[in-house]
């Protein structure tokens, strides 16, 4: 894919994903979507610091992988999910890659039994008392796409992967995503460039308080900044324009 053709690609991927109502639908799409990067499996997981929970995620993944991980104690050992424990930032991985040293050979022996050779992994945000959010990405062949530079599919798939995590989210809540009456003035005085410490002036309180509302509000969006928070504020129509 050209530079154009990428563009419209993920123009198109992202609005597919936020049209999903339910889980089953989001899972359907997200394969289809990551299918053009060379991609064909996906997991949406929850992890603490010893454990995966395979109960609650969205997956694509064989049960014999999952009951084989969770058989031998893998979370233990996975080099996937070390690494994700560590970066905040999307990494691409491989088998080849992570086995050099002559380490963890065995587990990836194992995984490409059920084609888990190479990914993508993107650590989003959520809170700590849930666990931080993963996406995984996985595939059959050796390589990504044709005409796609590493780089090119670790940002598609960050993308991909936070259009999901949203759309998760607004599934996941029973009646939809609300804002309560202070976060709704932040993020429309955000929308009118003023700056914490002036909406914190503004509204009469401490600019902490301000500074813990955004930070809220970026893990309630599922997104990485305040200015994507009130992105995806309106496109839910939580916000006045």
């Amino acid at each position: 894919m050209d530079g154009v053709e990428l563009r419209q690609y993920l123009q198109q991927s992202v609005r597919k994903l936020k049209a999903c109502t339910t889980l089953d639908e989001l899972r359907g799409s997200f394969v289809g979507v990551i299918f053009p990067l060379g991609l064909q499996q996906f997991a949406y997981t929850k992890f603490t610091e010893n454990d995966i929970s395979f109960d609650k995620s969205v997956h694509t993944y064989a049960e014999g992988w999952i009951e084989l991980y969770r058989r031998e104690g893998f979370a233990q050992i996975d080099p996937v999910l070390a690494l994700a424990k560590k970066e905040t930032d999307p990494f691409f991985w491989s088998a080849d890659q992570l086995t050099q040293n002559g380490n963890f050979v065995e587990f990836f022996q194992q995984a490409g039994k059920y084609g888990l050779a190479w990914g993508v992994t993107t650590r989003l945000k959520t809170s700590a008392k849930t666990g931080t959010l993963v996406t995984c990405t996985a595939a059959y062949s050796s390589q990504p796409a044709a005409g796609l530079s590493v780089d090119q599919l670790v940002a598609c798939c960050r993308m991909l992967s936070e259009a999901f995590h949203q759309s998760a989210l607004v599934i996941g809540a029973n009646k939809g995503i609300s804002l309560r009456p202070r976060e709704k003035e932040v993020l429309e005085l955000s929308a009118l460039g003023m700056s914490g410490t002036e909406i914190a002036l503004i509204i009469g309180v401490s600019p902490i308080y301000v500074a813990e509302i955004s930070r809220n509000l970026i893990q309630k969006f599922g997104v990485r900044n305040k200015l994507a928070a009130l992105w995806r504020a309106n496109e839910l129509k939580l916000v006045d324009h």
